[in-house]
């Protein structure tokens, strides 16, 4: 759940991480469904997340880039670490394979490692730049 602790300081990458959270715990309801069209629905939300994944990264790459962040090479490198985990499910799935709970342990830990983490760093690096406060009007 998106709270106060996660915000970066920019409206947009706020509402795309709170996007993101979101697709997570709908992957958390997939690990419970057992209903019929269950694996359906597990195929969707895991297309969802890996093309609103893709969307975010590029457009906080794109920020952080415009202003000049000094770590960005290490930030987009996790951001390729965690889209090739993620297509290792996409591809078990086409085939198949359906771990919902695996997906679910990546995208729970992951985010929360990465916003609490890297995300921060970059929060206040445009804190101390005042960037966020000009992005956030």
């Amino acid at each position: 759940m998106f709270d106060a602790s996660l915000t970066v300081g920019n409206v947009m990458l706020d509402r795309q991480h709170q996007r993101l959270l979101d697709l997570c715990s709908q992957v958390a309801d997939c690990v419970k469904d057992v209903s019929p069209g269950s694996s359906e629905r597990f195929h969707m939300v895991l297309n969802d997340v890996g093309d609103y994944a893709f969307e975010h990264f590029k457009a906080e790459e794109s920020f952080l880039s415009q202003h000049n962040y000094p770590q960005l090479a290490a930030h987009k490198k996790e951001h390729m670490g965690f889209l090739s985990q993620l297509s290792q499910f996409l591809f078990a799935a086409n085939g198949g394979e359906l771990d919902r709970v695996g997906l679910y342990q990546l995208l729970s830990t992951w985010l929360t490692e990465h916003m609490y983490g890297s995300d921060m760093h970059y929060a206040e690096f445009l804190r101390a730049t005042k960037v966020c406060e000009e992005s956030s009007a």
